[in-house]
């Protein structure tokens, strides 16, 4: 068994499993969660049930799992949802003609059925599954991220251990909550920003596509024409500063979620706090496996430096 699987068999995570949230489950298991699966309670959503696929891929891999197919909300009621051409690109919000018809994916956006749907907030869903805690929070909800999270109270979100969001640089929706939102509203909690990976389409028009290259070419447009920032994926991890936080349980479990981002400099200084607070010899190995994982990629230092002369000559 290795040490991963050697923590989250602890009896913390029986009596408390942990709870990864996902909104915007559209047909694939998070790649991050794969490992850990077997041992956590997931609660997934997806509005669009043309691209829900966690049945479809074993929900019995989670410890237990709990699959909605109503549109996240900051309230209960009932809204518009907007499907469109790619199930991705579905959402709540009316996509922004003007913003994408500089785009070279702009077509994804199209809209096909406009559906009155059920919305359910966070807080109902959680009421009503006796959750009081999230430990992984996932979102992709295509333009509101930011409100959906804001409707979780401050506690919750508090005590979190780590947050995914992947709102939009440019206009894709209309009034959307956007990048510079999320970072401004996480300034007031307990997170550093671990991951920001900005990604985006080409910048230009349908009509250019096709008139100047082939169906082949378009298809793969992205070998020769530069891609553009239009939006982000971002990922916080709560800094553990706060003494509420730091249960044995919730230490352990930041050390697995650190170690599964690669994190492993933050990975062992939890593995030192443990150490500290509980006085148990487990942490000292996850201190020495934080270690490990560093070591073992001084393979790549060679390849490092030769990367900065090439820069040097280069500028």
């Amino acid at each position: 068994m290795d040490l991963l699987s050697q923590v989250l068999n602890l009896d913390e995570f029986k009596k408390k499993p942990p709870v990864l949230l996902d909104i915007g489950a559209s047909g694939r298991l998070h790649p991050g969660w794969r490992r850990i699966t077997k041992y956590s309670v997931c609660v997934a959503f997806d509005a669009d049930s043309r691209a829900f696929g966690y049945n479809m891929l074993g929900g019995s891999k989670f410890a237990k799992l709990y699959t909605v197919n109503k549109i996240v909300a900051e309230q209960n009621g009932e809204k518009k949802f907007y499907l469109t051409k790619s199930s991705d690109c579905s959402s709540a919000l009316l996509p922004d003609e003007t913003g994408l018809k500089d785009w070279s994916f702009q077509e994804l956006f199209q809209v096909e059925k406009i559906a009155e749907l059920q919305t359910v907030s966070l807080p109902t869903v959680l009421n009503s599954l006796s959750l009081t805690y999230i430990d992984w929070f996932k979102t992709d909800s295509q333009g509101t991220d930011l409100r959906i999270f804001r409707s979780l109270n401050p506690e919750i979100i508090s005590n979190m251990l780590l947050a995914e969001f992947e709102p939009g640089i440019m206009d894709a929706y209309i009034d959307e909550d956007k990048m510079h939102q999320v970072m401004a509203f996480m300034e007031d909690y307990p997170f550093w920003l671990s991951d920001l990976t900005v990604k985006g389409p080409q910048r230009i028009r349908k009509e250019n596509l096709k008139k100047n290259f082939s169906p082949l070419e378009q298809k793969f447009l992205s070998c020769f024409l530069k891609e553009s920032a239009f939006w982000g994926e971002m990922t916080y991890i709560n800094t553990f500063g706060h003494e509420k936080i730091r249960s044995k349980r919730n230490v352990l479990l930041g050390w697995v979620f650190c170690t599964l981002k690669r994190q492993h400099g933050f990975a062992m200084e939890l593995a030192q706090m443990g150490k500290s607070l509980f006085r148990e010899p487990l942490f000292q190995s996850l201190e020495s496996e934080s270690i490990r994982m560093v070591k073992q990629n001084y393979w790549k230092l060679p390849f490092y430096l030769l990367n900065m002369v090439f820069k040097k000559i280069a500028g």
